[in-house]
């Protein structure tokens, strides 16, 4: 993109002006190191997760209003997304056994806003998974959490991650109370195939409406805090032996492991070997295809989400008027070579 390109140079230059936190300003326009001044709207949630890689310059910026950064942030990263009216976040967690000492919530929330304020970013991500008992001490952590940031910076965003199926969890989480005390709820709407026995979708579309409509319906959370996750991942299935290398349905070899996760790159590196070309399947609107691993003559079957999948997910979400969409993770496509645009361009459909 050719003002991408002017911009990059840019900002590789380093200027030493004061930014709002302990380090030097690193971006060409000191104002890029500052915190947004942005209010609330509808939102492109990108996550990012390669420490020194290089695949955020290729990320189409039209698109996107937040990038949530797991592990470094890359100076360069911020000072560019910030130019583009873009935030960063930071990814955080916790552990679920300090949860009930406010002195430990109190002191990590104190570090969220040093590390955010060292770096000029605008937040944090905050993902704690498998809480099965302190619901109420969870939702105090994001609401002291998100009152800290919100007094410091204003227009700060605090956000929480939640699995796709809110009445499949335990008594860990109060949806309700996680909404009311972030920006939103990020719907991990992906890993619906965990355990299963036979290859099937990541992300059916059947599972995503369910989820969503339980959100808003049963537990009662408000449209505007919910941005609705999706995977640009797939499951590479090992099938039993004896499977034809054409069969729809594949039984796995062994127990579901999360080893089977494929990046989309690396799904598209594989769909040239498809003995059966791509299939599509009518039950959980998603693409799957065969192929056999030569060292070992095992049929595996590839069920991932590509532009046509997601679109529907992301059509759905504008239907019902959610906050926004997003992905895990933005820097899973090819972009080394092979199909990226229509990925990115998926996201028309959440704003048409």
């Amino acid at each position: 993109m050719f003002g991408l390109s002017i911009l990059l140079v840019l900002l590789l230059s380093i200027v030493p002006q004061g930014a709002s936190g302990a380090t030097a300003c690193q971006c060409a326009n000191s104002t890029w190191c500052e915190p947004l001044q942005v209010p609330p709207r509808k939102e492109v949630f990108i996550f990012h997760t390669t420490t020194g890689g290089t695949a955020w310059k290729s990320y189409n910026y039209t698109y996107i209003t937040t990038i949530s950064v797991f592990g470094d942030v890359d100076p360069d990263l911020l000072c560019y997304a910030h130019s583009q009216n873009v935030r960063v976040t930071i990814g955080v967690s916790f552990p679920e056994k300090d949860l009930i000492s406010p002195d430990a919530r109190a002191k990590w929330v104190e570090s969220q806003i040093s590390a955010v304020d060292a770096i000029g970013a605008d937040g944090i991500n905050i993902d704690i998974e498998g809480d099965t008992v302190y619901a109420t001490e969870l939702t105090l952590l994001t609401q002291e959490a998100n009152n800290a940031f919100k007094q410091k910076w204003p227009f700060s965003q605090v956000t929480f991650d939640t699995e796709i199926d809110p009445l499949g969890l335990s008594n860990g989480y109060d949806f309700k109370g996680l909404a009311a005390n972030t920006d939103f709820l990020f719907l991990m709407a992906y890993d619906m195939c965990w355990d299963t026995r036979v290859a099937t979708a990541n992300s059916p579309l059947g599972g995503v409406q369910t989820g969503i409509n339980d959100y808003l319906n049963t537990i009662g959370v408000d449209v505007d805090k919910i941005v609705l996750g999706l995977p640009w991942y797939g499951y590479d299935f090992p099938c039993e032996p004896g499977t034809s290398p054409v069969a729809t349905t594949c039984p796995v070899t062994a127990q579901f492991t999360a080893n089977w996760q494929i990046i989309y790159s690396f799904v598209m590196a594989l769909l040239p070997n498809a003995t059966n070309g791509l299939q599509w399947d009518n039950a959980t609107s998603s693409p799957f295809f065969n192929y056999v691993n030569t060292m070992n003559g095992i049929v595996h079957q590839v069920w991932f989400d590509n532009a046509a999948s997601l679109e529907m997910r992301i059509s759905y979400a504008r239907e019902m008027n959610l906050r926004g969409v997003g992905v895990w993770t933005g820097d899973f496509l090819p972009y080394g070579g092979g199909p990226v645009d229509d990925m990115w361009d998926t996201f028309s459909a959440f704003f048409n």
